[in-house]
């Protein structure tokens, strides 16, 4: 019996994965129609076109996953009476299902990683969710992320998700951001986490470094006409740019995930200046031990 069970989830799941592959068909069939048929001149009617394309990010996938989940375990919990033959087939069906993806070119992994992302920022696709309901669709998405065969990649995927929130100030909740990572804690351990911990408590340092390099400028009485020769000077420093006004935000080059740096950029001369004083006060600080990555 518990092994029809697992048949039933693992056919269950299949429908979803055909009814997406149908979706992505529909929508390159619609792109390809809407290209050939519109003119270059015509933009109102490409513009029309493209807003009557069908979605094809992964959020209806995941939301119905969560649900097919929820029915699935509903027949555990109550008319199988968490039999532990029937808590296996129901795991060892959707660990089948959601590690086969629809797309050659996006995994369900990606898409469950941008939907824990949206909701961190307040949104279940174009819906705005409120603390209750981020929390109760965080607890859900867990549920998946338990499914998942290779869970590094998705912790790879979450950090990179998670700098972006941080750096460009798209957190809806510190408080969720904390429970998110103690649920996947609890799921995998302390060394899952610690990296994307790190990045949270090194981030919340970054105020103390700004009121530094404040008091260091006004102690030396530095502003922007001031002409600061370069030093130089492991930490990585993002720059904000605004109107000649300094925003620097220190990180622990360790925690952070890496990106290629840009050669060849021309900074404003304010810029240049803010940056020569940066180098200065960090320098002042840590005396040559550490190093500055721009």
């Amino acid at each position: 019996m518990s092994k029809i069970f697992e048949e039933f989830v693992i056919l269950q799941g299949q429908k979803l994965l055909e009814h997406r592959r149908g979706d992505l068909i529909a929508n390159q069939s619609e792109s390809s129609s809407s290209k050939s048929s519109s003119s270059s001149g015509d933009k109102k009617d490409k513009k029309k076109e493209k807003e009557k394309e069908p979605s094809i990010d992964g959020t209806k996938l995941i939301i119905d996953f969560i649900d097919l989940y929820h029915k699935l375990n509903e027949f555990v919990t109550k008319p199988f009476k968490d039999n532990i033959l029937f808590q296996r087939s129901m795991t060892y069906g959707f660990q089948k299902v959601f590690n086969e993806n629809a797309s050659q070119t996006v995994t369900n992994v990606e898409h469950l990683s941008s939907y824990v992302d949206g909701l961190l920022r307040g949104k279940e696709g174009s819906d705005k969710l409120d603390e209750s309901s981020i929390e109760t669709k965080l607890n859900s998405s867990v549920k998946l992320f338990n499914f998942i065969i290779d869970k590094d990649i998705f912790k790879e995927l979450y950090k990179n998700y998670l700098s972006k929130r941080l750096l460009n100030n798209k957190i809806s909740s510190m408080d969720m951001e904390r429970h998110m990572i103690t649920m996947l804690k609890i799921a995998q351990g302390t060394p899952f986490t610690q990296l994307i911990e790190s990045m949270i408590t090194d981030f919340d340092l970054v105020k103390d470094g700004k009121e530094e390099f404040k008091a260091f400028l006004a102690l030396n009485k530095l502003d922007n006409d001031n002409s600061l020769d370069t030093s130089s000077s492991s930490d990585a420093v993002a720059v904000v740019e605004r109107p000649c006004e300094p925003n620097i935000l220190l990180l622990t080059r360790e925690f952070w995930p890496t990106h290629a740096g840009i050669d060849g950029i021309q900074l404003p001369q304010c810029l240049k200046k803010i940056v020569n004083a940066y180098e200065m006060f960090f320098n002042d600080k840590h005396g040559g031990k550490k190093k500055l990555h721009w």
